[in-house]
């Protein structure tokens, strides 16, 4: 047996793909028999419209209504009963071997010194934005190549990193409730970079485990629910620099948006595509002149 007798899996759902669902669930199985560790499975229903059946031993806390991704997963870290938490999508798989890493690092550590994420790839690429923040559009663009050269393997040692991925995210159990781990002003997005510019700042290192290695596929319900990501996504954005930054960068980020959302029209997307990143300015106007605003709440809106 590892030193940690137990650790929690937290899961946070709303209408994803069942298939995905399932085969999320089978690799945290199968990796906690290769790892040799018991682990509780805590999904919780962020009000799915058709009712999720667990497989045995999970167990599912269910809501009358979409808390948002944030708010759903302090509820899962509240009730955590593991010395580690691991957040992890339910469209993302462990890969071969991912819980050792962890389970390694946590035991050469103790609690107030880091927190930790998995490699999340796609189609076995590394999603570069996953481990690194930018505060515009216009940072993001100018940054992306050189932080993705950088980009570590599977192969490679445990790095620090600016941010972790709220998709496959763990630490202590005890960490976590201390942290929030989120604020729960963010509905959906954003929420890990927040998270993770507060954790740096009490001192956590941010560890990314490159053997940890987590197949991150896209989210089933956001074709259907693109606008509302768009949406959420714009007020995340704006939120972050709000809760970071001087009012004056705030104004600037608002303008960057606007001034990124048109351009992208002009890029060949489809008029659909075009509605939808249109939804980012609703969130810009929003905002307006305001240095905060109450957090962004839709009836219906995807989890990440």
């Amino acid at each position: 047996m590892t030193d940690f007798p137990t650790m929690t899996v937290g899961i946070v759902l709303f209408n994803g793909d069942p298939g995905l669902l399932d085969q999320c669930l089978a690799s945290v199985a199968r990796e906690a028999a290769a790892a040799d560790v018991d682990v509780e499975v805590l999904l919780f229903d962020n009000a799915s419209t058709e009712p999720v059946r667990p497989p045995a031993g999970a167990v599912v806390i269910r809501c009358e209504d979409n808390l948002g991704f944030g708010r759903a997963c302090n509820r899962i870290v509240s009730q955590a009963g593991g010395a580690v938490t691991l957040l992890l999508n339910p469209d993302a798989a462990l890969g071969p071997g991912s819980l050792t890493p962890l389970l390694e690092a946590a035991r050469a550590a103790r609690p107030g010194e880091m927190l930790w994420g998995g490699y999340l790839c796609r189609d076995g690429q590394g999603q570069v934005d996953a481990f690194w923040h930018w505060w515009s559009s216009a940072e993001h663009l100018l940054r992306w190549p050189r932080v993705a050269a950088r980009l570590p393997t599977a192969r490679d040692a445990p790095m620090e990193v600016e941010k972790l991925c709220g998709g496959a995210l763990a630490g202590f159990t005890s960490d976590l409730r201390t942290l929030g781990p989120f604020d729960e002003s963010f509905f959906l997005y954003g929420e890990d970079a927040d998270l993770s510019l507060r954790a740096r700042a009490a001192g956590y290192r941010l560890v990314l485990l490159p053997a940890m290695v987590v197949e991150h596929y896209a989210a089933a319900s956001m074709a259907a629910h693109s606008g509302l990501v768009e949406e959420a996504r714009a007020d995340a954005a704006l939120r972050v620099v709000a809760l970071h930054q001087p009012y004056f960068y705030g104004l600037l980020a608002r303008l960057d948006m606007v001034l990124f959302t048109l351009a992208g029209l002009r890029h060949g997307r489809s008029s659909t595509s075009a509605r939808s990143r249109l939804r980012r300015l609703r969130q810009v106007r929003r905002w307006g002149l305001h240095r905060t605003v109450p957090p962004f709440a839709p009836r219906r809106s995807p989890h990440e």
